[in-house]
């Protein structure tokens, strides 16, 4: 069974939230939603994969690579999730799981789906009371209606954004796609075909309360990802049946090593990170970096010359660079930075990188991010950055940045 993932929108009603990134680049639990989804196909035994891409396409190839293939909108902006469905017509072969990019959730709702005869649709009895909420009507466990001005009478859930559709059915949705772009219907939901197809269609509604889920629309939508649905996932997913066919000196260890774990106190759900970016002291201002639409700011730093910053201890420091590269290379290049903590040499990192072909700083391109984390005791702390060498170029970006743990409840 293929999966087919609805990514070629922008996401503009999260505001500044997402600093101008693709939706399914954003990190939740310190992880891009996209490979959170990436992950819950494949253990559910889903694919291959299918993306169709538009904004800042090149940004989510290159975090994506070969795990999927990629089916070009370059209609995005004026266009919506029923063209960009329709886009992928000659991808589609067999039964098809089709999911937005947006959403993270539990694993278990892949396989409820997956495991459904016939056409399903995931939603949830237990929410659906939103003003934005894609409210569904399901009765006698079959889809009878879905939209956001549903009768308060007739509302039974929310549509969860994931549904699984046989070659029959993916094809009859297909040429009712086809019908409602041909009225001019190109920036409207794919849930408008859907619910036309379900007057005819016995898609059934597979109610997946209890599990925890979040479509990212608005700030507040990831903050509650990272807050709660992240969390709740994380609690709940690891306890997955345990093949006893394993050897049972494997279980043994196995069992140890976690009562070992609790015991010390190591069992926790990590808590997600913001960074903020440090000023560098007594240097030229910042440059800027692009990829389509998206910009990113960072300090310019030649060969043999350092960059500073002022850092406060016990928090996690985070040193991204990028070396600055002709467009026309192909190969990989190799550079050295010299990371000096309050005077005294902490670390020569070798970075190999290659051509991002995804960020342009000015008449050049830049390599691929590369990161040095630092931990670094309490107080306040002086960093410098040097770049020492690098394969016949004279020049990388930097930013400096600094952890802050937001707590969960």
């Amino acid at each position: 069974m293929k999966a087919l993932i609805l990514a070629a929108g922008r996401g503009s009603r999260l505001g500044s939230a997402d600093e101008g990134l693709h939706k399914c680049l954003l990190e939740v639990g310190r992880r891009p939603i996209i490979e959170h989804q990436l992950k819950a196909l494949a253990e559910t035994g889903i694919g291959p994969v299918g993306m169709v891409v538009g904004y800042s396409s090149e940004e989510v190839r290159e975090r994506v690579g070969l795990r999927a293939d990629f089916i070009p909108n370059p209609s995005w902006a004026s266009t919506n999730s029923i063209y960009s469905f329709s886009l992928a017509r000659d991808w589609i072969k067999g039964d098809l799981i089709i999911l937005n990019c947006d959403t993270i959730f539990h694993p278990k709702i892949l396989e409820r789906l997956a495991a459904t005869e016939g056409d399903a649709i995931a939603y949830d009895s237990n929410s659906g009371q939103g003003r934005e909420h894609m409210k569904v009507n399901v009765e006698s466990n079959r889809l009878l209606e879905m939209s956001k001005e549903l009768n308060p009478e007739l509302v039974t859930g929310e549509n969860v954004g994931i549904l699984k559709l046989t070659e029959k059915t993916v094809i009859r949705l297909l040429d009712k796609c086809d019908e409602i772009i041909s009225s001019g219907g190109k920036n409207q939901w794919l849930g408008a075909a859907l619910k036309e197809l379900a007057k005819t269609e016995n898609i059934k509604g597979v109610d997946i309360a209890g599990l925890p889920w979040c479509e990212i629309d608005f700030a507040h939508d990831l903050n509650r990802a990272r807050k709660e649905i992240w969390p709740a996932i994380q609690k709940t997913h690891w306890k997955k049946t345990v093949r006893w066919r394993q050897s049972r000196w494997v279980m043994l260890l196995a069992i140890l090593s976690l009562i070992t774990t609790i015991a010390i106190g190591r069992v926790f759900t990590p808590p997600d990170i913001t960074w903020v970016i440090t000023e560098i002291e007594d240097t030229t201002d910042q440059v800027t970096i692009k990829s389509g639409e998206r910009t990113r700011s960072m300090w310019p730093l030649k060969k043999n010359t350092k960059l500073k910053a002022t850092v406060e201890g016990n928090k996690r420091v985070r040193i991204d660079s990028r070396l600055v590269m002709n467009k026309a290379v192909e190969d990989t290049l190799t550079y050295v930075l010299e990371v000096r903590v309050d005077g005294t040499v902490v670390n020569l990192h070798k970075h190999i990188t290659t051509n991002s072909k995804t960020w342009q700083y000015q008449d050049s391109s830049v390599g691929k991010l590369r990161k040095i984390d630092l931990s670094l005791t309490p107080g306040v702390h002086t960093i410098e950055v040097t770049l020492l060498a690098a394969d016949d170029i004279n020049e990388c970006l930097i930013v400096i940045k600094q952890e802050e743990i937001e707590e969960t409840d």
